[in-house]
C-alpha cells in the first residue's frame, strides 16, 4: 500500500468520523474503503482513481472540501471526487423532488471520467450488498440503479457483472420480504377477525344467559 493510499485512507477515517453505515452500523469508513478494493482490482487505472474512492463522500457527506482534497491530493484526485458528488441535492435544488433530482443526477453521470464511472460501479455493487431488503426504499434503490447503470454502461466489466448480480440478489429479497409482509399482514387481519367474532359470541351467549 502506497503511502499515498495511507494517508487517503487516514483522511476518509477523520472526515467520516462518527458517521455509520446505516443498516448494519458499521463505521461508514469500511464503505469507501470496500470501494477502492474494487477499484485497485480494475485494469488501467490510475492510483488517482482508487484515491478518489477512498474519498467519493467525504464532500458530499463531511465538512471537508475539494480545495483541501486537490491541497493534499492534487488536481486529479480533486476532478474525480468532484465527479462523484451529487450536484442535484436538496439543498441546491429544494424546488425539485428526490425522482427529479435522480434522473438529472444520472443524466449527469453519462458525462464523468471514465475512472469516476469505474468508481460509481463500485460504489454501487457496495450499497447494493448492504442494503436492507425489508425496507421499502430497496425498490426505490434498484430503480434509481438502472437509471445510472442506464448512463454510465459497463465502465467495467466485472463491476458490472457484480452490480447485475448484486441487484438480482436483493431483487430477489426485496420481492420475498414483501411476500412475507403480505402473509403476514393477511395472517394478523384474520386473526382479528377471529377474535371480533369470538367476543361478538361471547357477548351474544352472555346476553342470552342473562334472559
Amino acid at each position: 500500500m502506497s503511502e499515498t493510499i495511507i494517508k487517503a485512507t487516514a483522511f476518509a477515517t477523520t472526515a467520516h468520523a462518527g458517521q455509520v453505515r446505516k443498516y448494519v452500523g458499521e463505521p461508514y469508513v469500511e464503505h469507501p474503503k470496500r470501494v477502492a478494493a474494487r477499484v485497485a482490482r480494475a485494469p488501467g487505472l490510475s492510483e488517482a482513481a482508487v484515491v478518489a474512492a477512498l474519498l467519493h463522500d467525504v464532500v458530499e457527506d463531511t465538512d471537508r472540501t475539494l480545495a483541501e482534497i486537490e491541497r493534499e491530493f492534487g488536481l486529479e484526485v480533486a476532478t474525480l471526487v468532484d465527479a462523484l458528488t451529487d450536484k442535484f441535492t436538496p439543498e441546491s435544488h429544494p424546488a425539485l423532488n428526490r425522482k427529479q433530482r435522480k434522473a438529472l443526477e444520472a443524466e449527469r453521470l453519462a458525462t464523468i471520467p471514465h475512472a469516476a464511472k469505474v468508481v460509481k460501479l463500485a460504489d454501487i455493487v457496495d450499497n447494493l450488498v448492504g442494503t436492507d431488503p425489508a425496507d421499502p426504499f430497496s425498490e426505490v434503490f434498484l430503480k434509481e440503479k438502472d437509471a445510472i447503470l442506464a448512463s454510465i454502461g459497463a465502465a467495467d466489466s466485472a463491476l458490472h457483472f457484480e452490480v447485475m448480480s448484486a441487484s438480482a440478489t436483493l431483487r430477489a429479497a426485496f420481492d420475498k420480504a414483501q411476500a412475507e409482509k403480505k402473509v403476514a399482514k393477511k395472517a394478523a387481519q384474520e386473526k382479528l377477525l377471529a377474535e371480533q367474532a369470538a367476543q361478538k359470541a361471547a357477548k351474544l351467549a352472555a346476553e342470552g344467559g342473562a334472559l
